[in-house]
């Protein structure tokens, strides 16, 4: 059963790219970790079930079609996914074929009649649908520039169907639903995009520059001025919102700026402490998106700011201890984090500063307090000075590392291999390197690690064959040199994708055991002797084996399972305190420590 002893969180924050609200009122986020939804002071992160490394920007519309609301979801790769019923289900939209990511959406204000939506790309122009999402068209007539930056349509649609887009040079209008485009303002180079809530009236659109000046147009966008000869718009403005008298303006060092004169006047009513990367209002709140430092809200009309400290959704996904029980959590784009493993729980974490943010974190090999071995997705860095300073030591420009690991027993050696089944090899701390072998062609590598066969270092590797859905696991002969077949596995046949695997080696009495885990399955091998278990009906997020015992404990998002003896598994119990648990280690005996989605820690006891 399982005993909680402490809760906590590695920061709270993470970047908000986007914000969309629906018809009860409830705030959608794009996040770094992905999407959440709910109201300041309570927050929840949907499953990772979306098909997109990266959401960059959603929308929420209210479907009178089926009295629900209608949300998209757009970014990296170049997908545009839909959902009718809160997040729970969703659908990938017919796109004509584009390479690059969706950057912005803007719906019709007549949705409900036309159907109409439009999405900006970072490279391809417009794409629009005209069926409520389910298949897109680029829409560039007119258009010179093909990278779309923000765009924004008019609140009433009568005989003219207008909306705005802006690109690197300059500002483009469309009188038709966005059909087709002609470029109103050049020679300016467009940061953000505002229109007032009462164009239809006073035909009032906003854009700022790079040259931190504010132009507006009052004649529906055929004609701009700057708004103040005096310059004293705020500077670097990131993000724009326009009320009925009100504009608000979000700068890149984390101030917020209030105007009731539009724009001939500013006011600082915040300092945040994050760039302000997006602005939304909904039944009379403000929120605010921003940079790795999460959301802040206004319930006033922006004239006062608070940040809600209880949003905790950085991209963290992983936790990995040392021998010595000094702990790792890091993330894709969250960053690495240390910090101790105590009885009392684990409550202080600093982020390891000096590691270049711009990395995108793959996998981290931990063998000493002082060696960590990084691969990003630009090859692998080290550091022997416990973090203080990093070396690049292996660029890979053939293909991405999966896995980088490391023994206790030598930290001077570190062993990689890459999604095309390369492995490499050095012996004096990333130093020099070898490429040893490829496990095999036409594969993908998808798990990389070490296991001690009588006293030798052996390479244990993952191969995922898509023709015909099986993993196959290798184990190498020759240190790394030669390789063979050990098992193979086959996936259910409705999986699709490229499975995450786990793999953890376990010292047993009768030898050494190489744990495999992928989906819902969970499969042991001791020689020639593997053995097959399906331990739950949900996809198994983590594995770990209790050093010095013959205990191996599974998670799912939800629960936890405990293996004594390979063959019968024990379900522990639910109580994990938080949901979508991401990955968990055991350091000791006894103890279990969490991480749940967005950067939640939680230290428990189990007893088996």
């Amino acid at each position: 059963m399982l005993h909680t002893l402490h809760k906590s969180t590695i920061a709270p924050g993470g970047s908000v790219f986007d914000i969309a609200l629906d018809q009860h009122g409830e705030v959608w986020l794009a996040a770094e970790s992905g999407l959440w939804r709910g109201r300041p002071g309570s927050w929840q992160m949907l499953p990772k079930a979306l098909p997109l490394l990266r959401i960059n920007t959603l929308t929420c519309i209210d479907d009178e079609h089926t009295n629900s609301s209608l949300l998209f979801a757009g970014g990296a790769p170049s997908n545009i996914v839909y959902s009718h019923d809160a997040g729970t289900s969703w659908y990938t939209a017919r796109l004509d074929p584009i390479e690059s990511p969706i950057t912005c959406f803007a719906q019709s204000p007549n949705f409900a009649q036309d159907r109409v939506v439009l999405a900006g790309t970072l490279n391809d122009g417009v794409l629009r649908s005209s069926d409520g999402g389910r298949n897109w068209r680029l829409a560039n007539f007119g258009l010179h520039d093909f990278a779309i930056l923000a765009m924004v349509v008019a609140p009433v649609w009568q005989e003219r169907e207008v909306a705005f887009l802006i690109t690197a040079e300059g500002i483009y209008r469309s009188p038709n639903g966005g059909r087709a485009w002609k470029r109103v303002f050049g020679d300016i180079a467009p940061q953000m995009l505002a229109i007032s809530s009462n164009f239809a009236s006073d035909g009032t659109v906003y854009v700022s520059d790079e040259q931190d000046t504010l132009y507006h147009s009052t004649d529906s966008g055929k004609t701009w001025q700057p708004v103040d000869e005096t310059n004293s718009v705020p500077t670097g403005i990131n993000s724009l919102w326009c009320g009925t008298t009100t504009l608000i303006a979000g700068t890149q060092n984390g101030s917020i700026h209030r105007s009731s004169n539009a724009g001939q006047t500013w006011s600082c009513i915040a300092e945040l402490p994050g760039a302000v990367l997006t602005l939304a209002e909904t039944k009379g709140a403000l929120y605010a998106g921003l940079y790795d430092d999460g959301i802040a809200f206004s319930v006033d009309q922006g004239t006062t700011w608070q940040q809600d400290h209880s949003f905790v959704a950085r991209d963290i996904t992983r936790i990995v201890h040392s021998a010595d029980r000094h702990l790792l959590a890091f993330g894709p784009t969250g960053g690495l984090w240390q910090s101790e493993a105590r009885l009392d729980g684990v409550d202080v974490w600093q982020r390891i500063e000096t590691l270049d943010e711009q990395y995108n974190l793959l996998s981290v090999a931990h063998p000493h307090r002082d060696v960590l071995y990084v691969a990003t997705d630009n090859g692998i860095v080290a550091s022997t000075n416990g973090g203080a300073g990093w070396q690049h030591v292996l660029l890979t420009t053939s293909a991405p590392i999966v896995s980088v690991v490391s023994s206790t027993n030598e930290p001077n050696a570190v062993w990689a291999g890459t999604t095309k089944g390369e492995i490499w090899h050095s012996i004096d701390y990333g130093t020099t390197w070898h490429c040893l072998s490829t496990v095999v062609e036409n594969s993908v590598l998808v798990a990389f690690t070490l296991a001690t066969f009588y006293s030798d270092q052996t390479p244990i590797a993952v191969t995922y064959d898509s023709t015909e859905q099986q993993i196959i696991v290798w184990r190498s002969i020759g240190g790394g040199r030669r390789w063979q077949p050990w098992r193979t596995m086959s996936r259910a046949p409705d999986t699709v994708g490229i499975p995450r695997v786990h793999v953890a080696t376990q010292q047993r009495v009768d030898g050494m055991v190489v744990w495999v885990v992928f989906d819902n399955q969970v499969w042991n091998g001791l020689d020639q002797s593997w053995q097959h278990h399906v331990v739950a009906n949900q996809r198994i997020m983590a594995i770990s084996c209790v050093p010095g015992t013959p205990i191996t404990l599974v998670a799912t998002d939800q629960h936890l399972y405990a293996c004594p003896d390979r063959e019968l598994w024990e379900f522990m119990g639910d109580n994990l305190l938080g949901i979508n648990m991401m990955d968990f280690c055991a350091p000791i005996i006894g103890d279990l420590i969490g991480l749940g989605c967005g950067g939640v820690i939680w230290v428990q006891s189990y007893v088996s």
